[in-house]
């Protein structure tokens, strides 16, 4: 058996997406599907088609929602989750052997994946599902009065109210009273994410298959998703301010 060398760790966490990337993502996926993959592979490419048309639908709504100024908002979150961060910072430098804060501060960082914060320059909606994402994992997993400990109480308390009025304003938790729809695009893009990561991992299974040019075609067929992440990589570098996103255009499906 000709032996792919394709790692599933590569694969197991849902890529970083926007409206435009994820569909455009789940279409390269799908144009590049192996033929005769067999169940598991037809029935996940069912599931990211389905997520991708979910999503493209939101999208294309949101293009006809009135336009409004969401930068004073995202700057707010931007700088507590900054200020938060740079407290978790200053312990995490001094000598854990010394100091159990500098080994906690480090779990911390590690648990909430704040060792990076790349994804604060994304676009609004997708930085609103990140930042909720840890917020609710502070929650569920009781890490809130260490934060506190460590960063101190009020960075929390902002980074929770600042999140509940951005995601207000963005409408993705409540109706905008000049919107004419409740358009949230966060459940769609997340729902889009995981399928996507579920189909990778469907073809990754494939790697123990007899059948030769199947394996074979493993790399191409997951290559549009190494590819979207080296971009990924190349435009991470944080912004302290960053711009409105323009507003993509709507692909042709």
């Amino acid at each position: 058996m000709t032996d792919v060398t394709i790692s599933p760790a590569q694969y197991i966490h849902a890529p970083l997406i926007n409206s435009r990337s994820g569909i455009a993502l789940a279409m390269s996926l799908l144009a590049a599907r192996p033929k005769n993959a067999g169940p598991g592979v037809d029935g996940a490419a069912r599931e990211m088609r389905q997520a991708m048309e979910a999503l493209e639908a939101v999208f294309l709504a949101e293009k006809s929602a009135p336009a409004a100024d969401n930068r004073p908002l995202d700057n707010r979150c931007d700088v507590v989750w900054r200020a938060a961060t740079t407290r978790l910072d200053g312990w995490a430098l001094l000598d854990p052997e010394r100091f159990a804060e500098s080994a906690s501060a480090r779990r911390l960082k590690d648990a909430l994946e704040l060792n990076s914060l790349a994804w604060l320059s994304i676009r609004y909606d997708q930085q609103w599902a990140e930042a909720n994402r840890r917020i609710k994992y502070a929650d569920e997993h009781g890490l809130v009065a260490e934060l506190d400990r460590l960063a101190g109480a009020a960075f929390w308390a902002e980074i929770v109210e600042a999140h509940k009025a951005y995601g207000e304003a963005l409408g993705i938790t409540v109706k905008r009273p000049d919107a004419p729809q409740n358009i949230a695009v966060a459940a769609p893009l997340a729902a889009l994410a995981q399928a996507i990561a579920d189909y990778a991992l469907q073809l990754v299974a494939l790697k123990a298959t007899k059948d030769a040019a199947l394996r074979a075609a493993l790399p191409a067929a997951l290559r549009p998703i190494d590819e979207h992440r080296a971009r990924n990589a190349r435009t991470a570098a944080p912004a302290e301010t960053p711009a409105e996103p323009a507003k993509p255009e709507a692909p042709t499906v």
